[in-house]
């Protein structure tokens, strides 16, 4: 009887060490996946921040290309009156 109670207490310590081994591996799992989390939360932020910066460069190129167009277009209305004017 007692062999067989020291027996299963022995195999209590042994359940109870690898439980607290496991909580302690979680918890650090838990920490390395909370950093993990985070680093894909900042390259996410960073991706978008980056696609608002590419869509605000990509107006502006369309509003210059606009402008452009328009200076040309004037420039080619002055100089047909120009051409009008002269004959």
């Amino acid at each position: 009887m007692w062999i067989e109670m020291h027996s299963l207490m022995a195999a209590d310590w042994v359940d109870a060490a690898t439980a607290a081994e496991k909580g302690e591996r979680g918890e650090e799992e838990e920490k390395r996946g909370g950093a993990e989390r985070g680093e894909y939360e900042d390259a996410f932020l960073c991706g978008a921040k980056l696609q608002e910066a590419l869509a605000a460069q990509s107006k502006a190129a369309e509003e210059s290309a606009a402008e452009q167009s328009g200076d040309a277009e004037a420039e080619q209305a002055s100089a047909s009156m120009e051409d009008e004017l002269r004959t």
